[in-house]
């Protein structure tokens, strides 16, 4: 259970990381 926790975690992560960089693209260009 711990390490789906962690994957979780992980991929929550992720996903706000690949949020952010779209939103830097979308704002750069």
């Amino acid at each position: 259970m711990g390490e789906d926790c962690d994957v979780e975690t992980i991929r929550s992560v992720l996903e706000d990381a690949v949020a952010r960089s779209i939103l830097v693209h979308a704002h750069g260009v």
